[in-house]
């Protein structure tokens, strides 16, 4: 309701993250809560794999990697993965690396380099690039409005 009421630069953004966090955390502590599935064993592999990913996110993350761990078809796991979250696997891997990001953007006072180190861009450049892309700001910018705000 703050957010919504004083309609501050990201205020959108910062509302779209905030209900997906919660509506994730819900479906991940109560799927029962959510319309059945027909093949719950491949929901319970995506729902390791998202707990995976989340936790492992300054890592190599390529379908490639995270199949092999998993043991599973990478094209197999792809399709899976879309019709149980309902974001590709890249969507879903740079979502959690933004909103990380952004928590941590800030949380704490870390160079935009550390952070993106810290959630898996290897390159600052290329992580401030995607940060912009999807929040049409720069990290440092993102941290600046937000402070302000």
């Amino acid at each position: 309701e703050w957010e919504y009421a004083l309609q501050k630069p990201c205020w959108s953004q910062v509302i779209s993250s905030t209900f997906l966090l919660l509506l994730s955390g819900i479906y991940r502590r109560a799927p029962e809560c959510f319309p059945a599935n027909r093949h719950p064993e491949g929901q319970m592999l995506i729902f390791r794999i998202q707990n995976y990913l989340e936790s492992h996110l300054n890592e190599d993350l390529s379908l490639d990697a995270v199949s092999a761990r998993f043991y599973v078809d990478k094209y197999h796991l792809s399709h899976q993965f879309t019709r149980f979250t309902g974001y590709s696997f890249k969507q879903y891997i740079t979502s959690a690396r933004l909103s990380k990001a952004k928590d941590l953007l800030l949380h704490s006072d870390g160079e935009i380099r550390e952070i993106a180190e810290q959630v898996g861009y290897h390159r600052a450049t290329h992580f401030i690039r995607v940060f912009k892309e999807a929040e049409g700001l720069s990290p440092l910018q993102y941290r600046l409005r937000q402070r302000e705000a």
